[in-house]
């Protein structure tokens, strides 16, 4: 009995490690979470890519993770009116446009 105690509990150690260890591989801690976001920004602005970005063929001068995250909050909630501030060029405004028609 007391050698069945003992392997239960070194196999509930070594889950609780495992888990732990699955947890951190998988999970973040918050601070690494903005390093990465912070990480990411820099990256793609510096990369000039929202530069070259393109919406059917038109600049749009976003990010595609913006318009892609635009259009799901307007196919969920489906606003009667949109307010866009900012827009450096109106180009943009077809983006939009395909929500309206």
């Amino acid at each position: 009995m007391m050698m069945l105690k003992k392997i239960l509990y070194l196999l509930e150690n070594q889950v609780k490690a495992l888990q732990n260890l699955i947890y951190h591989r998988i999970y973040l801690n918050p601070k690494s979470e903005k390093d990465i976001a912070n990480r990411f920004h820099k990256l793609y602005y510096d990369s000039n890519v929202w530069n070259n970005t393109f919406w059917l063929g038109i600049p749009a001068l976003k990010c595609p993770l913006d318009l892609w995250i635009y259009q799901e909050i307007i196919f969920e909630i489906t606003p009667d009116i949109i307010i866009e501030c900012g827009l450096p060029m109106e180009e943009v405004l077809y983006f939009w446009l395909l929500f309206v028609i």
